[in-house]
């Protein structure tokens, strides 16, 4: 077979693409050093790569990431849940600053995914295939949420990619770069990893026959399986040991005993018993299972309703491909529905050693099901796309009616999310997206009236080829042009939702709390620290991103909404904080009001202490006392509190 010529063209062409669609979203922010996923606050430690001398007393330390020396003046500083992914930020911090590395990672990996999106379907059915399936997935992804998408620069990023490489390699028979693929995912994304094992596994299970079941475990695949099941055991085994709690610590926690409870807490953040009653998943909770259950959340399909969205997005054009194509539209390749299985198969395990074990020992269930049901969904329209074009007039000859389902179920799907769905998770950036799900559910509507309701001898409707006049393929284009950047519009409006983006006055603060002393601690209005930690640099004892269970935020709490000076006095002393940044707004009859504080099950607890408590003694600092001063906001320091309470 000659090789295709096109194929080296179509890749320039492809790379440029998908440079051009990430950096439509993008280029705004890398120029702000503040605009950043907001999950990428949990890598507030990678500052350490470019500054050893930071966080010299994060309990973090030997329980979430550990530093190993080494001869120069750097020192390698991972966890044992991604080794690669801190290992490549730590040698790109040699050039980079790893908040801006984060975004311009994407540059390269939507490149990659693309293009093997373009030879996957190149192998499986032609090259139109594959460009359909690169540009399409450019598209779907630049409007997908943090969850799933590839423009975090997030270890959840590189999720798709490396299925996506997966299935490439076993459909290629290239066993060798599938196991190659298969341990990069564990050293970046262990739920991936697991993923992609499982699909490997059930691709493979239909060729067994039990009379030669030998010949079987001798097959190329299945060799290569074994080894890519034994050498992802060596990598996750430390991080399956901590989950079990095998032992609590990678190394001696740096003074961790500055933040170690003496005593056991009136409030327990993890009790015992049933991850079912456990508040940390409850509604409330720092880590709520399900925001609309049984769909949305960390224990439902999709962790986003965003994601719900866009599946349902892709299910409404896969239903309309199936009414057009039938039987043959689920003629997908053995891997495809191998990967969806498999989706299934860990959704359900991950529930089931969540519920023996109270241990979410296999990840999150979501971890799988919003990639996994993504994916699917994408390839089977993607696959099935250019032939539902083809056929499509056919069936509005022999049938047009058909639509008519078709037209009644979404619409009844639209409604009811309108109905339904909470408007509260339905905001982004202040635009209720149910007003754009209903114009959009209007249009479908009239389009599928204006389809039905076409006379017999429509070329639409006997299959005659539609000739267009010059005029008719320039609106054509036209519109095309104005959905597509419709298209990009909306994905810029629903990535904004994942990015930080403070206000001027959090700005000034963050760059003064980043003149205080290195090793200075910062306590205060727990959620007015979210971002200290990652953009001033400077350690915070807990936030509402940064959450720490047990005394110290029970003791925290009731410092700030204390009475009289002894609780501060005693909190600064006993987890030494240094200094307090004091949210005004926090201590309002309409912000108590809304009796969400903080995360239960502290939050009850401290709600029922002020009930009747007239007066706050941190909202009485006298100006003399604050380091800063805000609008709402000032920073104060212990000794400046220490001689208040004297």
């Amino acid at each position: 077979m000659q090789p295709d010529k096109s194929v080296p063209k179509t890749y320039v062409w492809l790379i440029l693409l998908s440079i051009i669609g990430v950096a439509w979203l993008q280029w705004p922010r890398l120029g702000d050093p503040y605009r950043v996923d907001e999950d990428f606050r949990s890598f507030y430690w990678f500052a350490k790569f470019q500054n050893p001398n930071l966080f010299p007393y994060d309990p973090d330390i030997g329980t979430r990431y550990i530093e190993i020396p080494v001869p120069w003046d750097k020192p390698i500083l991972t966890s044992i849940y991604s080794l690669g992914y801190d290992l490549l930020f730590y040698l790109i911090s040699f050039v980079i600053e790893p908040v801006l590395f984060s975004k311009l990672l994407p540059f390269v990996l939507m490149p990659v995914t693309v293009l093997y999106l373009f030879e996957f379907g190149r192998l499986v059915r032609d090259r139109n295939t594959g460009l359909v399936l690169g540009i399409g997935f450019l598209l779907f992804n630049l409007a997908a949420s943090s969850a799933v998408s590839a423009l975090n620069g997030l270890q959840r990023s590189f999720a798709l990619t490396f299925i996506i490489a997966l299935l490439y390699y076993l459909q290629a028979q290239k066993y060798k770069s599938a196991v190659v693929a298969t341990l990069v995912a564990a050293l970046f994304y262990p739920p991936a990893c697991i993923l992609m094992l499982a699909t490997w596994g059930l691709a493979i299970l239909p060729s067994l026959r039990l009379p030669q079941v030998g010949l079987w475990v001798q097959s190329r695949a299945m060799v290569h399986l074994g080894l890519a099941v034994i050498l992802t055991g060596v990598i996750l085994s430390p991080s399956v040991m901590h989950r079990l709690g095998l032992f609590d610590s990678l190394t001696n926690p740096v003074h961790a005993a500055s933040t170690t409870p003496t005593e056991t807490p009136d409030v327990e953040a993890e009790p015992s018993g049933s991850l079912l009653t456990n508040p940390v998943y409850a509604p409330g909770g720092s880590a709520e299972l399900f925001y609309v259950f049984p769909l949305v959340g960390r224990g439902g399909i999709v962790d986003l309703g965003e994601d719900l969205i866009n599946l349902l997005i892709l299910g409404a054009l896969s239903g309309l491909i199936v009414l057009v194509r039938g039987r043959a539209a689920f003629k997908l390749p053995q891997l495809v529905w191998a990967m969806l299985v498999a989706t299934l198969i860990m959704f359900v395990a991950a529930w089931l050693v969540a519920l023996v074990i109270d241990n979410f020992l296999l990840y999150l269930p979501s971890r799988y099901t919003r990639v996994g049901l993504f994916l699917f969904l994408f390839l089977f329209f993607g696959l099935n796309v250019l032939d539902f074009v083809r056929d499509g007039p056919g069936l509005l000859r022999r049938n047009p009616r058909r639509l008519v389902w078709l037209v009644a179920g979404i619409e009844m799907v639209i409604l009811g999310l309108i109905l339904f769905y909470p408007s509260e998770s339905a905001t982004i950036s202040g635009l209720n997206m149910k007003w754009l799900l209903g114009v959009t559910g209007l249009l479908f509507g009239v389009i599928g009236i204006a389809l039905l309701r076409r006379p017999p001898t429509s070329p639409a409707l006997t299959g005659r080829p539609i000739k267009l006049s010059p005029l008719a393929k320039g609106v054509v284009g036209l519109v095309v042009a104005v959905c597509v950047i419709g298209w990009l519009t909306y994905a810029s409006i629903l990535t904004e939702v994942s990015y930080l983006n403070p206000p001027p006055e959090e700005r000034t603060l963050l760059q003064f709390l980043e003149t205080l002393p290195e090793d200075a601690v910062i306590g205060g209005s727990p959620c007015a620290l979210d971002n200290v930690d990652l953009f001033a640099k400077r350690s915070v004892v807990f936030s509402c991103e940064h959450i720490r269970d047990g005394q110290v935020t029970q003791a925290g709490l009731s410092a700030y909404y204390a009475p009289d000076w002894q609780p501060v006095t005693d909190f600064c002393q006993a987890y030494g904080v240094d200094y307090l940044v004091i949210d005004l707004d926090t201590y309002s009859s309409e912000y108590l009001a809304h009796e969400r504080v903080y995360f239960e099950p502290y939050n009850q607890a401290l709600l029922d202490s002020i009930a009747h408590q007239e007066q706050f003694v941190l909202t009485q600092v006298p100006d003399e006392a604050r380091l800063f001063q805000g609008d709402k906001v000032y920073v104060t320091s212990c000794d400046a509190l220490n001689k208040l309470g004297e």
